[in-house]
């Protein structure tokens, strides 16, 4: 084969099925830390039954290597097949079996995956993507990506072989096209077969290791870059990279992976192993049948996975990385990562590395620069309520100083508060007159005058693959909306009547609700909306802040639809204004929604917001009453009970709810929870004694650790 060539398929893999996403809207809980991944739901219902699945497949092929590539699964790279060799590059699990470790929850194991926005393993895991084909002279590619729906960014990677060539190589392009600063993160990871002989070269002196610096290779002795000298699970981060490459090699199978990437663009180098301790070992029975393990070598952006940067408004970020079967790597790479690190074996055997002092201490009062970073951090999560306070406490701080007022006028603009927003910005020029970031944002367009001058990586329906593949309906609704920024609302009206031509079945009834807005016709427009008025209110999470302005205008014309103010109190809630999301959501009761999820949604926010517990437990039982079902509501609602300490009703919840529910690992751990709390610790050791827990999250011990409270609270009480 002396081209490269990509072939449509469809490929049989043994499947644990992951039952429904929860209906809950996952809000942020305001809390430090609290990632925002609303409009995303939880993907937490694995369910252990396994059956064979067929998904699409594309297939990128030269003389060299085999990749297989599945949209369906987040654009992961299934399988890099070396025909050289004739194996395996990287770990295959042989089955799609999701374990808790992502964002949303579900996450699975082998091939390649990509993360963008979200520090972690992003939210479109194990979800479908976006995805297109293209050819060029001696070379070929397929284009994965997704239009992040928390800040409209986008993320495209290229997967490209060139036609006599023994590599693959990989271009990250990322977006903003807001006309305001949003985050910016992305890692590729990359599963490899764990072995004894594993052996990692950084191009680095220093690797941290929980924040803590370390010699490298060799430190206190032991030599770092054996995989089999860790222990317990490790992320392990190259400190200071001062090379392009970054090889793994296995001296046992003499196979390995070599990548090389600009340290200028791509600065995170990364390995992480699950150790050799006990507590690792149910790792590979989670993820796999063959209960193998694994490695995985990762490359990011940024130094380490807790750093989150920001792109600017408008900007682009790119770069390539390459991916080499070792044996077929650069001859001089491989003797240059061999001298490097004997080299600084022998230097690192002499050498005592002493921490310097530690800068993240701060002593006395917290400056405006401390109080804007804090800031920043909060809106990087999504929290624009706490944002906000950081930013007013800075302008407190330091009254002739710009920025607190430009990026509190950021996060009046994210939440729709136009004219607050351009009032603060109007504040930011009176302080420091000529501020370009100030008179930037006093120019961002409003309604019908955006410029359509914007080269985004997604903006059309044409093009995309597999065959019969459907994009989502938000890939629909961003792109209507760019055009109905722009004036152009018979191009949205098109686009979006093609997404009604080609999802006959499931509708989101924003479609219709955009559609009512696009046309002139009233009675067209009254149509539409009587058409979304008949639609499910199951997963419904309006997000982008012009929507507000389109479900204000259905109400102008029906104020009584319940269903519009559920939707509306959603997304308000979601932009961190919460009073007014508590209103909309009460009318829409008042009015007869009886929903149930809008009963969790209200009593989250008294729970959450309020701090009304009273409230919060008559809410959370009339959306239980509704929905007997719901895991999300039984395990809120007990929270709600254990704060109150209203314990008898938690346990008449329990004793009240149906058999099926009695069953789930969260509400079983709960429940014995509740009875350590309550002295009865020998019933906590016989419910969990007779359970094999199954589905645990990424670094949870709650199992371990309630049985240990447990008996120790036994023997507490045989000791009185």
């Amino acid at each position: 084969m002396s081209r490269v060539t990509i072939t449509e398929t469809k490929i049989i893999l043994p499947t644990y099925e992951l039952g429904m996403d929860y209906k809950e809207p996952a809000f942020c809980e305001y809390g430090a830390g609290n990632w925002s991944i609303y409009p995303y739901t939880f993907q937490e219902n694995l369910t252990g039954k396994r059956k064979e699945v067929s998904y699409r497949a594309l297939v990128l092929e030269n003389k060299y290597l085999r990749i297989s590539v599945l949209p369906e699964l987040g654009g992961r790279v299934r399988s890099v097949f070396d025909k050289i060799k004739n194996r395996e590059i990287f770990y295959d699990p042989g089955v799609i079996k999701p374990g808790l470790l992502a964002l949303r929850g579900a996450w699975i194991c082998g091939g390649i995956e990509f993360n963008s926005t979200h520090p972690g393993h992003s939210v479109t895991t194990i979800s479908p993507v976006l995805c297109r084909k293209e050819y060029g002279r001696s070379r070929a590619s397929i284009t994965v990506g997704d239009i992040e729906q928390n800040y409209g960014t986008e993320w495209s990677v290229r997967i490209t072989l060139y036609r006599d060539k023994p590599f693959f190589e990989t271009e990250i392009n990322l977006h903003n096209p807001n006309p305001y600063p949003v985050p910016c993160y992305f890692w590729t990871n990359t599963a490899l077969p764990f072995s004894d002989s594993l052996q990692v070269f950084f191009p680095s002196t220093r690797i941290k290791i929980l924040s803590r610096i370390h010699n490298y290779p060799i430190h206190g002795g032991i030599d770092m870059s054996w995989i089999r000298n860790y222990l317990t699970p490790s992320d392990i981060f190259a400190h200071n990279i001062e090379r392009d490459w970054f090889v793994v090699y296995d001296h046992l199978s003499q196979a390995g992976l070599v990548h090389i990437a600009d340290r200028r663009k791509c600065r995170g180098r990364k390995i992480f192993t699950f150790g050799r301790a006990d507590e690792s070992r149910m790792w590979p029975e989670l993820l796999s049948d063959n209960h193998t393990t694994y490695i995985e070598m990762q490359s990011g952006m940024l130094e380490t996975q807790s750093e989150t940067g920001l792109i600017l408004p408008g900007r682009k970020i790119c770069w390539k990385e390459r991916w080499y079967p070792f044996h077929s790597a650069p001859r001089k790479v491989i003797r240059e990562a061999l001298d490097y690190y004997i080299k600084h074996k022998k230097l690192s055997r002499k050498s005592i590395f002493t921490p310097g002092p530690d800068t993240s201490a701060k002593t006395g009062k917290e400056t405006e620069k401390d109080l804007l970073s804090k800031g920043i951090e909060e809106y990087k999560f999504g929290n624009n309520g706490n944002a906000l306070k950081f930013f007013e406490m800075a302008g407190e701080k330091n009254p002739d100083s710009a920025k607190p007022f430009i990026w509190s006028g950021i996060i009046y603009y994210r939440m729709g508060f136009i004219q607050k927003a351009k009032g603060m910005f109007g504040r930011a020029l009176k302080k420091e007159p000529g501020n370009k970031e100030a008179l930037h944002y006093l120019k961002i367009p409003g309604k019908n005058q955006q410029k359509n001058k914007i080269e985004f990586l997604w903006d059309r329906t044409g093009g995309l693959c597999i065959s019969d593949f459907s994009a989502s309906s938000n890939f629909y609704l961003e792109l209507a909306l760019r055009r109905m920024n722009c004036g152009k609302y018979r191009e949205a009206e098109d686009i979006l009547l093609e997404y009604l031509h080609r999802n006959r079945g499931n509708v989101n009834p924003m479609v219709y609700y955009y559609l009512g807005f696009c046309t002139q016709d009233l009675c067209m427009a009254l149509k539409y909306y009587n058409l979304a008025g008949k639609l499910s209110q199951d997963y419904v999470f309006p997000h982008r802040t012009e929507e507000i302005e389109i479900l204000k205008k259905v109400l102008e014309y029906n104020p009584c639809d319940c269903k519009v103010r559920y939707y509306l109190g959603n997304l308000l809630y979601y932009k961190g204004r919460t009073d007014e999301a508590i209103k909309e959501w009460i009318k829409s009761v008042e009015m007869g929604n009886n929903y149930p999820v809008l009963y969790r949604n209200l009593g989250f926010a008294y729970w959450k917001v309020k701090n009304e517990l009273r409230l919060a437990q008559k809410y959370y039982e009339k959306a239980i009453s509704l929905d007997p079902y719901s895991v999300k509501a039984y395990l809120e609602l007990c929270e709600v009970y254990r704060q109150s300490k209203d314990y008898n009703k938690a346990f008449r919840m329990f004793r009240n709810m149906p058999e099926e529910m009695r069953n789930n690992e969260h509400l079983i751990k709960q429940l014995a929870a509740l009875y350590i709390t309550t002295n009865q610790p020998q019933k906590a050791i016989d419910l969990l004694s007779k359970k094999k827990f199954q589905f645990i999250r990424e670094g949870e011990r709650t199992v371990t650790h309630l049985l240990q409270r447990a008996q120790f609270s036994r023997l507490l009480m045989e000791s009185k």
